[in-house]
């Protein structure tokens, strides 16, 4: 099923930032202080579901509960790319991910070997809300200012997987 037609990833989208990007912007710094602390929260919540990030926490001896706000986040292992490629596929993604809706993507590998990482149509998106967020920050209208992307797309590159290969494979053809 094309994502774009089912209703509940609309909403995820509509959600996570078209409806309103500028709701940080009213907030005062005790309520941004709340929502970093609840996002760290859920994001070390869904960490420890992935076995690389459980296995980490578990050998410095953290949980989930020992983080409770955002200056715990000194209490958490820094993860490396080394750690990615050694637990890549199987642990880097937790058992509820959705591997046939996902696309594995690499780094150029520019400075060595590439890495390759699962990502999801959702995450996709939302970077690129990001990327006009910046746009509409900077007051540049993207419809009237010259801009130039540079991409890779070479083989399993991030940009060719999810540029190319799935939001506009339509246009695929045109593409030299």
């Amino acid at each position: 099923m094309n994502p774009f037609l089912n209703p509940i990833f609309l909403c995820r989208v509509l959600k996570s930032g078209i409806v309103d990007p500028n709701r940080l912007r009213r907030m005062n710094n005790e309520d941004i202080i709340k929502y970093q602390n609840k996002a760290l929260k859920a994001i070390v919540k869904y960490a420890y579901t992935i076995p690389m990030y459980k296995e980490k926490y578990k050998k410095i001896g953290i949980h989930p509960s020992d983080v409770k706000e955002i200056a715990d986040i000194k209490k958490l292992p820094f993860i490396t790319k080394e750690d990615f490629r050694s637990n890549f596929p199987n642990n880097v993604i937790s058992p509820s991910f959705n591997r046939k809706a996902a696309i594995i993507a690499a780094t150029s590998g520019t400075t060595g070997r590439s890495l390759s990482l699962y990502f999801d149509l959702y995450t996709v998106i939302r970077s690129m809300l990001g990327f006009v967020r910046v746009l509409k920050e900077w007051d540049i209208d993207w419809r009237k200012t010259k801009m130039s992307l540079l991409l890779d797309l070479t083989e399993n590159s991030f940009e060719n997987e999810y540029i190319i290969n799935s939001i506009f494979s339509s246009a695929k053809p045109l593409i030299p």
